[in-house]
């Protein structure tokens, strides 16, 4: 930006200047804004925790009153908000109403800076150092300090007629280890090689030391510099919450769709696990109907009675028609074993039998006639007198099996 004007007092009246003529401003149209004087302001920085941009005023005013002793009364402030490391600073400047009033009548409605702009922009070209920046005006001297890109104080001294003079009110302002820091110059092209001459003394010891044109500072300025004590637009937390809402609906939209199918994925499982469920409990019940018919039958078949002509069937097969029998005794006590074999499992009853006859065969014939019979066990026939029968008597007793 060129063409910036600066307020000059003489004969006790403001006069206004452009830093590269040495002539008096004319008229309101030739400069583009307004420097005021940095005497006329105090620079405070703060820490400020983050709110919202229509919140920020009433939080700096409220901490104001702890950092500025002055009358809120007659005091007005604007302030820059600086971003560093994740941390947040307010840089406020400060000065009285009336101040401001004068400067805005000689401006002619041209927005109103101060140094800081200029300063900050070329801080930003020593972020990883500690810097000091003195701005050289006609009438006063900025010092401002940054650390590693951090804003951490300003000061301003009313210059001296001579320039020495100047030089030691800075050395009183100086932190002690200033030729550690990296000292940056701001002046007119015209006063630089004077300013020059002079630091020598102050700054013999100083790593690093550079001169740049005041001239070349400003007009690296554009149109979009953050003048002060304009209109701030008006950020209403209302629209920019309705803002942020309609960025999110296509998301919500989304969601809401996601969510829907995810409900009806759920439904349809739920109505394929109830019918699943009902088969399983019909086949249950099919289990439990099968289980119950099982053990009624069992039941049933383990009342069933001994069947006795099949036993006699057998033993008539054993002795034949040359054996006739008298008596047949058929015990009721009856018991129910479990036989196994290589082949298969299988329940048995045992019943116990007594037979007495007479036969004209050997008896002995019989022993290995009912080992081989399946359904006899245990068969023995022991010896009986002849007085009891007109043949040789017969006396048979043992064990049948037959399949439970």
């Amino acid at each position: 930006m060129k063409n910036i004007a600066y307020a000059h007092k003489s004969d006790n009246k403001l006069k206004l200047y452009l830093f590269d003529q040495p002539d008096e401003v004319a008229m309101p149209g030739s400069f583009q804004a307004l420097m005021m004087s940095r005497l006329d302001f105090s620079v405070i920085v703060t820490e400020i925790p983050p709110v919202h941009p229509s919140e920020m005023e009433n939080l700096l005013t409220f901490k104001l009153r702890s950092l500025y002793p002055g009358d809120p009364e007659t005091t007005v402030f604007d302030y820059k908000i600086i971003i560093k490391n994740k941390q947040r600073y307010a840089v406020l400047f400060i000065t009285s109403k009336e101040t401001v009033a004068t400067y805005k009548e000689l401006a002619y409605g041209k927005p109103l800076i101060l140094p800081f702009p200029a300063i900050n922009k070329m801080a930003k070209l020593y972020e990883n150092d500690n810097c000091i920046f003195y701005f050289w005006h006609k009438d006063w001297i900025d010092i401002t300090i940054y650390e590693k890109g951090v804003f951490t104080s300003s000061s301003a001294v009313k210059r001296e007629k001579e320039t020495f003079l100047d030089f030691l009110k800075i050395r009183n302002i100086l932190p002690k280890n200033y030729n550690e820091y990296k000292n940056i110059f701001i002046c007119l092209k015209s006063e630089s090689p004077y300013i020059q001459e002079q630091s020598r003394d102050l700054f013999k010891e100083t790593k690093h030391i550079r001169f740049t044109p005041a001239e070349d500072a400003l007009s690296s300025l554009s149109k979009k510099t953050d003048y002060l004590f304009k209109k701030r637009k008006q950020t209403f937390l209302f629209y920019k919450k309705l803002k942020i809402e309609m960025l999110l609906l296509p998301l919500i939209l989304i969601i809401a769709l996601l969510f829907n199918k995810y409900i009806d994925n759920r439904a349809h499982y739920l109505i394929n696990l109830k019918r699943t469920l009902n088969e399983r409990i019909q086949i249950y019940r099919k289990v439990q109907e099968y289980t119950t018919k099982k053990n009624t039958l069992n039941e049933l078949l383990a009342q069933k009675p001994a069947d006795v002509f099949f036993m006699l069937s057998e033993i008539s097969k054993i002795f034949g028609n040359r054996t006739k029998i008298h008596t047949f005794e058929f015990l009721t006590k009856e018991r129910t074993i479990a036989v196994q074999n290589a082949t298969n499992k299988r329940k048995i009853k045992e019943y116990h039998f007594i037979i007495k006859g007479i036969t004209q065969v050997d008896t002995l014939q019989y022993i290995e006639i009912f080992r081989r019979n399946p359904y006899f066990k245990d068969v023995t026939i022991p010896n009986v007198s002849g007085n009891e029968f007109h043949m040789e008597g017969i006396f048979v007793k043992g064990d049948f099996y037959v399949d439970e």
